[in-house]
């Protein structure tokens, strides 16, 4: 289990875990595949079936959803550097052309 994540039971006791560093996403995923479990189940698919499918996909597809969350900090993360980097030119180039106009 990753760091910052807490398992638990829900009011059906069934097992979820929550990771803070989501938050409510985390918790609205996690329902959404015991729901997928449940509609299978409804449909007639056999339960230990319906298990392994909200399984593999608690397993395989909830790792590689990227909430607005993760967006935003990535964004924001990338627009730093370039500040950064910009910057960085900027300083260098006035400094060149210092030294240029000193030796001249």
């Amino acid at each position: 289990m990753a760091a910052g994540c807490a398992r638990s039971l829900d009011n059906q006791n069934r097992m979820f875990t929550i990771c803070s560093s989501a938050g409510e996403t985390s918790w609205r995923l996690l329902s959404t595949v015991y729901r997928l479990r449940d509609n299978l189940r409804e449909k007639g698919v056999p339960s230990d079936h319906a298990e392994a499918h909200a399984d593999a996909v608690r397993q395989f597809v909830m790792n590689e959803v990227v909430t607005k969350q993760d967006l935003t900090l990535a964004l924001d993360t990338q627009t730093l550097r370039l500040t950064v980097r910009l910057g960085a030119m900027l300083a260098a180039g006035i400094a060149l052309l210092g030294v240029l106009i000193k030796l001249t």
